[in-house]
């Protein structure tokens, strides 16, 4: 389970096995302020055109024509005219790498690993190794599939002392929870909640490292150790998926879960509703009720269809990006391969089960 963040909600494909694992290695990314911008004033498109044709290139009308591609979205336009003005020694690297962290930030808001990862080499490529940069490096990478290793790689590099560093043992755990190394993801988050726990330190991130220690327990088949961090996170704040958490940690989970209200998971968000239901599907199935999990999985494999189908409503909540949707279409196939085995297994007996 994890809460909704504005940076990313990306769903992975289900691997074989349990449904309550792939449920349970979501990740969660967090928000980040933006890097302020050098206060100037808003630069004209004339003025900018006038610039791009001058002769002489300047360190106030790099700048400028910097603030003008930044607040026209123009992010890679912007990261090109770093680098020219860098390998021209017009701007230090020194002074370019803030600017840099701007950038990278500002592209990081929108749903474009590729654009990113584009804008992040080209501060790398030009001696900007912030850990700011490192950060949304990692991420991008992280987004690609096939690229964890270099992703883990440059999430390695973002050393302590920055506010990114809590941020990158974080998306570090949840890769080493995505390969099934439960060792290593507790580890990491209980890092992360320590760090962000202390007088001072940043709560919030400290109860989602909280709760995704929790759940990776909970995956591991170790509800008893779960139940009390759900507990603590309860006193807290009262989250509906650490009350669902909590009742997945229980010696009956299936019977837990059907008596939460149904008010409550049905006003989750899509993302969380969706989640709740494979997890529903996962935990009856592995209990033997096979009719219920039925109903849960196809509920669920209908939310997912609706989400991606290009009839949808322009005002329907999204549910993923587009670079993300073939891996939801891969999680409907293996919805129906297992809807269509728990049919043939209700006809049989307990011991062919």
């Amino acid at each position: 389970m994890k809460s909704n963040s504005e940076r990313e909600a990306t769903l992975f494909p289900m691997a074989g096995g349990r449904l309550t694992s792939s449920f349970l290695a979501f990740a969660i990314l967090l928000s980040i302020a933006v890097v302020p911008v050098p206060a100037r004033a808003l630069v004209s498109l004339m003025e900018m055109g006038r610039i791009e044709a001058a002769d002489a290139a300047t360190h106030d009308n790099t700048l400028a024509l910097f603030q003008g591609y930044l607040s026209l979205g123009l992010f890679p336009e912007a990261a090109s005219l770093l680098e020219r003005r860098v390998r021209r020694m017009i701007i230090e690297i020194p002074a370019a790498a803030p600017l840099f962290d701007v950038l990278v930030d500002a592209q990081g808001r929108f749903d474009s690993p590729e654009r990113l990862l584009a804008v992040c080499r080209t501060a790398i490529n030009n001696g900007s190794r912030t850990p700011q940069v490192l950060y949304f490096y990692g991420m991008g990478l992280r987004s690609v599939q096939g690229r964890l290793g270099e992703a883990s790689a440059a999430l390695a590099q973002v050393g302590p002392g920055s506010p990114y560093h809590l941020l990158a043992l974080y998306a570090l755990g949840q890769i080493a929870a995505e390969r099934g190394d439960v060792a290593a993801a507790e580890e990491l988050f209980r890092r992360v909640e320590q760090g962000a726990g202390r007088p001072g330190g940043n709560g919030n991130l400290a109860r989602r490292a909280a709760r995704s220690r929790a759940e990776i327990l909970i995956a591991a088949g170790r509800g008893a150790e779960a139940a009390p961090v759900f507990k603590a996170l309860l006193r807290e704040e009262n989250e509906p998926l650490d009350r669902i958490g909590l009742a997945s940690a229980g010696t009956d989970p299936v019977s837990a879960l059907e008596l939460l209200p149904a008010e409550m998971t049905s006003s989750l968000p899509l993302r969380e509703r969706i989640r709740f239901l494979l997890l529903f599907g996962g935990l009856a199935r592995d209990s033997g009720r096979y009719k219920l999990a039925v109903d849960r999985l196809t509920l669920a494999g209908r939310e997912l269809e609706e989400a991606i189908s290009p009839a949808a409503s322009p005002y329907t909540e999204p549910l993923a990006p587009s670079a993300i949707l073939e891996s939801i279409r891969l999680q409907i196939d293996r919805l129906r391969s297992l809807r269509r085995g728990m049919d043939s297994a209700e006809s049989l007996s307990k011991e062919a089960v």
